[in-house]
């Protein structure tokens, strides 16, 4: 009788144990919330071209088990740099037409959550630049006039940081928008676009 109860006291004791120890143990899951997937996505590239709907079979990986994940691709066509985000189920078809003539090659590919491949800035600033006339701009927080999306699926923002007569401003357009610079506030004077970007929404990226 006193060996039947040791026993059953080791093993409650070590079903506490295990218990513990799950709830405790770091998540595996966490730890890969992302994996490297470049060696997959350049064997997908056939005639200068790649084609791919990320989703886990596809990429032969599945970092975060029933949680829609995101593919980052950075690329270069005929040695210019580009990158672009792809949402899982989401067709991404490079290069794209703003990506211009050129040898397409896969540099990284990263596949997993949002929050762990971070949001996509695109520099826009020489192409606003272009769209200054007379000392005035008026452009469209577009993919289409911006020439790159770098965040497929979410809304963007466009910021434009500038000076008229040498007087700091900012100015901030969703998508779908038109920005229109000088301000009414901003007064007459000449106008110098000095930085502007292309990315997702603050409220959007994850």
């Amino acid at each position: 009788m006193i060996r039947f109860l040791s026993a059953m006291a080791v093993l409650i004791s070590f079903g506490l144990v295990s218990r513990t120890w799950a709830q405790t143990a770091p998540s595996t899951q966490a730890a890969t919330a992302s994996v490297d997937v470049t060696a997959k996505v350049k064997d997908l590239v056939k005639e200068n071209k790649l084609s791919i709907t990320p989703d886990p079979d596809e990429l032969g990986a599945d970092p975060a088990v029933g949680t829609d994940k995101r593919l980052k691709v950075e690329y270069t066509v005929g040695g210019t740099a580009h990158t672009v985000t792809a949402e899982q189920g989401h067709s991404l078809n490079l290069p794209s037409d703003a990506d211009g003539d050129g040898t397409l090659a896969v540099t990284k590919a990263t596949w997993g959550l949002p929050a762990t491949i971070g949001t996509v800035t695109a520099d826009v600033t020489e192409k606003v630049k272009e769209g200054v006339k007379n000392n005035a701009l008026t452009i469209s927080a577009s993919n289409d006039a911006m020439a790159c999306d770098p965040g497929v699926g979410l809304l963007k923002e466009l910021k434009v940081d500038y000076s008229v007569d040498g007087k700091a401003h900012s100015a901030k357009a969703n998508e779908g928008d038109d920005l229109t610079i000088p301000a009414a506030a901003d007064g007459a004077g000449s106008l110098v676009i000095v930085k502007a970007t292309w990315e997702p929404s603050p409220d959007q990226a994850q």
